[in-house]
């Protein structure tokens, strides 16, 4: 066995009971009885790790007894996993295994279930599957149950062969903690998807180790809070991170040595702590809008160009760009002026940030990225709209005594061609753009959508200008039918309730903006996941667009098993990709 038992309490039991207990020959896998008349002894001489294994047939007369101690350990020999069952609250946790007689190396395949013999399975003990980078056999791949609650520390430590861990029916799973190292040394995942129960990822815990890792994207769940130091280190193969929105710490290291090179951090993230190091392929960072302080995130990043940092950060750490560590770096971008970019305390050791040409009230369209729709907490450069200028015939909304005069009713032309513009629309030769004239609205905007894998929005179809007497619109809401490719703008800043109460109705149902989506074209170097079958069935495919993850629909592809090639199809997609 690799696993090294703890035998040390029979020893502690038998000095405790003296010569109340007549000598016994114990083996470690197997039950130990203790008679009523020493049970008060028995309870002082274990420990919290003391437990027993019991086989099938005497597993309820020993849960029966509870006046030996509420928690033993069972073995399920039909399976050869080892249980710490509690009788107080009918729980289990899986501690350890027996090794398959005839097992090979990486040689069989572990199901973890939700309930053993009444017991609710909650948890994975500490070092439960750890082969310590022994000899001893491994296991291929793990399923694991709903009800897990925790992955204690180093559970899987070292299966360098763990291929696939699976989480079953995620949708109800409760597992809130994967602890310190608990997958560390599983270098043999390629693919990973957490349960969005997840919310903190220990130190280490999916860390390559000895050899580099083998993951290669990876979606955190939607409730992660903290990733801990080092949890995805040394995955050479790391190239894409969709990361999620409630983020808010990440540990020292916990992407050092990856592949990594388009990284997008929601405003959730206030501490990066040095998370990025060695990443070669970063060529550019904006910093979330809630970061204070830079800390090394990029030492070793020989390819760094060009930083964004909003206003709030207040002090660059020593050594955090140095010409040693950062030698690439060129740009610095700041969202505020250069009176509060002075304010900034730089720590020694920080030449090239300081050399770097400055760009001063900066936002991420001159950084050269787009802002996310998706964040929640915006752009960290807020765009305010320029407010409309007055005209005596036309009062302004904001003074409620005098509300702008509606315009007109909507009645569309029944003269126009509509081709494919919405009916009544009369088009104006644009390369770029569609515009369109109705009823004394001019509406400009982009009526061709790439298509992303996300919901539209206004941002979708670029800025949705609207002219309408002489004062200037922009639209900062709309409504997607899908159905039939029309859009319906449903609201305006700067804010003029008749206004958008008349563009509302103008570009409702028939009337609405049409457009059209361009399929996006799958290559073998798109990040794509797919799950097969152990016969070889292709379960599902997922395409990562940016920092999310798009399920496709049964629909949407053909699947050659043969070639292991998927032809993608409809109106989103086209191209082939060959599953490796």
């Amino acid at each position: 066995m690799c696993k090294f038992r703890r035998v040390a309490w029979l020893t502690i039991v038998a000095l405790a009971l003296g010569s109340i207990m007549p000598p016994l020959n114990v083996r470690a896998d197997e039950i130990v009885e203790i008679n009523d008349g020493i049970e008060e002894s028995f309870d002082k001489a274990i420990d919290d790790e003391s437990g027993s294994e019991a086989s099938d047939e005497n597993v309820s007369k020993k849960r029966e007894d509870e006046a030996v101690f509420d928690g033993k350990e069972v073995l399920d020999k039909k399976t050869g996993l080892k249980y710490w069952v509690l009788n107080r609250d009918k729980t289990a946790k899986v501690i350890g295994y027996e090794e398959p007689k005839e097992g090979t190396l990486g040689g069989f395949d572990v199901v973890i279930p939700e309930v053993y013999d009444g017991y609710t399975v909650v948890g994975i003990g500490k070092h439960a599957f750890d082969v310590g980078w022994s000899d001893c056999v491994s296991i291929n791949s793990i399923s694991l149950p709903p009800t897990l609650e925790y992955i204690e520390d180093e559970a899987f430590y070292a299966q360098r062969n763990l291929r696939t861990v699976e989480f079953r029916d995620s949708e109800r799973s409760v597992l809130k903690e994967i602890g310190y190292a608990a997958f560390m040394g599983a270098v043999a995942i390629s693919e990973l998807e957490l349960p969005d129960s997840v919310e903190y990822i220990g130190d280490d815990a999916f860390a390559g180790l000895v050899v580099p890792g083998n993951l290669k994207t990876l979606k955190l769940p939607k409730n992660l809070k903290e990733i801990g130091g080092g949890a995805f280190g040394y995955h050479t193969s790391l190239e894409n991170v969709i990361f999620n929105r409630k983020l808010e710490k990440i540990g020292m290291g916990a992407f050092i040595c990856t592949d990594l090179s388009d990284v997008r951090l929601p405003n959730t993230v206030s501490d990066l702590s040095c998370a990025f190091q060695y990443c070669l392929k970063i060529e550019k960072f904006v910093y979330p809008n809630k970061v204070q302080n830079v800390t090394e995130e990029f030492i070793g990043c020989k390819n760094l160009k060009k930083v964004y940092l909003p206003k709030t950060v207040k002090e660059i750490s020593i050594r955090s760009f140095s010409s040693e560590e950062t030698t690439a770096l060129t740009d610095v971008y700041y969202q505020g002026s250069e009176e509060e970019f002075n304010k900034i305390k730089v720590e020694a050791n920080n030449d090239k940030f300081i050399n770097a040409k400055k760009h001063f009230n900066a936002s991420l369209a001159d950084f050269g990225v787009e802002d996310d729709p998706d964040d929640p907490y915006g752009d960290p450069t807020p765009v305010t709209p320029p407010a409309p200028t007055p005209t005596p015939d036309t009062p302004s909304s904001d003074n409620p005594d005098k509300p702008s005069p509606a315009p007109s009713p909507v009645t569309p032309s029944s003269n126009t061609p509509s081709g494919n513009t919405p009916s009544g629309n009369t088009p104006v030769n644009d390369p770029t753009r569609t515009t369109i004239e109705r009823d004394g609205f001019i509406i400009s905007y982009n009526s061709e959508v790439a298509f992303s894998g996300g919901k539209l929005n206004a941002s979708s179809f670029g800025t949705i200008d609207i002219k309408y007497d002489g004062k200037q619109y922009t639209a900062s809401k709309v409504k997607i039918n899908k159905k039939n490719k029309k859009l319906q703008i449903t609201n305006i800043s700067p804010a003029d309730k008749a206004v958008k109460k008349a563009i509302k109705k103008l570009t409702k149902g028939s009337g609405g903006l049409d457009y059209s989506v361009k399929a996006y074209t799958v290559s073998q170097d798109t990040p794509v996941m797919t799950k097969l079958s152990k016969s070889g069935e292709l379960k599902s495919v997922k395409i990562t667009f940016g920092e999310h993850a798009y399920k496709c629909k049964k629909d949407e592809y053909d699947y050659d098993s043969a070639t292991k090639t998927i032809t993608f199809r409809g109106d989103n997609l086209a191209g082939k990709y060959v599953v490796n």
